[in-house]
C-alpha cells in the first residue's frame, strides 16, 4: 500500500489486495465468458444503436451532427441512450451483444455481417429477433432531400411507436 491509502486500514476491517489488471489475463473459463456476455447484453438492453457511414466522430461534419441531433430530439431520445457505431465498429458488430434494441443504419451499403438484419429495402422498419431495425441513406444524403427526410420520419414514427 502506498502512503496515500494507509488510512484505509481505519475504514475497512477486511484484508485489501491489490490486483494488477495488466498482468491479470482473462482465463478461458466458458462460465466467465457467458457472465461477461450477459453483462454486456444487460448494459446494451433497450438501446438505440446508430450505424454511421463515417470512420469516427471527428470525421462527421457538423451539419450531419446537427441533423442527427434533430432526429434524436424528434423521437425524444437523449444522446446518452444511443450507441454510435462507425465503420470500424460495424465490422465487429454482433447482434448477440444487444437485447431489444432499435438499430438504425445510416449506410450506403449494408456490410455482409449485417445482411440478415437488414434484408429489406431502405426506409422500411422491420423486426429481427427482438430488435427493431431500419436502413436509411447516409446522413449527408438524407439531410438534403425533403422526400428522404419524410420517409425517414414516417419510419421513425413506426420504430419508436409515435402516434400519428
Amino acid at each position: 500500500m502506498n502512503d496515500e491509502s494507509i488510512f484505509l486500514k481505519y475504514l475497512i476491517d477486511e484484508e485489501i489486495y491489490l490486483i494488477d489488471d495488466k498482468n491479470n489475463k482473462k482465463q478461458s473459463d466458458p462460465d466467465s465468458q457467458e457472465v461477461d456476455k450477459h453483462k454486456r447484453t444487460e448494459i446494451s438492453k433497450d438501446r438505440t444503436i446508430l450505424l454511421l457511414d463515417y470512420s469516427n466522430d471527428r470525421e462527421m461534419p457538423g451539419s450531419d451532427k446537427e441533423f442527427l441531433q434533430k432526429i434524436l430530439l424528434s423521437v425524444n431520445i437523449d444522446q446518452k441512450e444511443v450507441n454510435n457505431l462507425y465503420r470500424e465498429d460495424i465490422k465487429d458488430f454482433s447482434i448477440e451483444d444487444y437485447a431489444n434494441c432499435k438499430i438504425i443504419a445510416f449506410l450506403d451499403q449494408i456490410p455482409d455481417n449485417l445482411s440478415a438484419l437488414f434484408n429489406s429495402e431502405r426506409y422500411v422498419a422491420n423486426t429481427y429477433l427482438n430488435h427493431k431495425v431500419l436502413w436509411c441513406d447516409p446522413l449527408d444524403k438524407t439531410k438534403d432531400e425533403k422526400i428522404l427526410k419524410r420517409k425517414l420520419w414516417d419510419q421513425l414514427k413506426i420504430l419508436f411507436e409515435i402516434p400519428a
